[in-house]
């Protein structure tokens, strides 16, 4: 495969533009970046809280409310049959109630898996906002992603100065 280096050279004179803008937030506005970074923590702690507070009142309630409500359904089964009704319709109950059975088992377990996955997703976000509480982090992370900008958009145009 060919790379054309037209095109990388291209695509390094678009991350120069960029990393000139991130570079320089002074051209982008510095205190319009510090609001941005006041609504993104802001945004970001609601989304936190309401994380945690779903968390707690669904995923590790869900499996028990579904599984009263599965026995109330398998009560009202029971209810409905005629005392002398035949084997076939008390095993047929029986195996309604090992295949509901084998779904609220995957229902835990599935509750559970999504329950480690939410607590390490919010550990990985008040990680995240306790980074951002620090004061200019996005004009710092953007500072850095203009630094790899420009280096990478040089090094293409090098790449692509050398043509044949």
């Amino acid at each position: 495969m060919k790379i054309d280096l037209d095109w990388l050279n291209r695509i390094g004179i678009i991350l120069n533009f960029f990393a000139g803008f991130l570079l320089a937030p002074d051209l982008i506005g510095r205190q319009k970046l510090l609001n941005y970074e006041e609504l993104i923590e802001e945004k970001l702690t609601n989304y936190i809280e309401y994380m945690k507070k779903n968390m707690k009142e669904n995923i590790f309630t869900y499996p028990f409310n579904l599984i009263t409500k599965i026995k109330l359904l398998k009560f009202n089964i029971d209810s409905h049959i005629d005392p002398s009704s035949t084997i076939t319709d008390r095993i047929l109950i029986y195996t309604i109630g090992s295949i509901v059975s084998i779904f609220i088992i995957f229902n835990v377990l599935f509750n559970i898996l999504m329950s480690k996955f939410i607590t390490l997703l919010l550990k990985i976000l008040d990680a995240f906002e306790n980074f951002l509480k620090t004061e200019e982090t996005l004009i710092n992370i953007l500072t850095i992603i203009g630094i790899i900008f420009f280096i990478v958009g040089n090094a293409f145009q090098l790449i692509a100065s050398f043509k044949k």
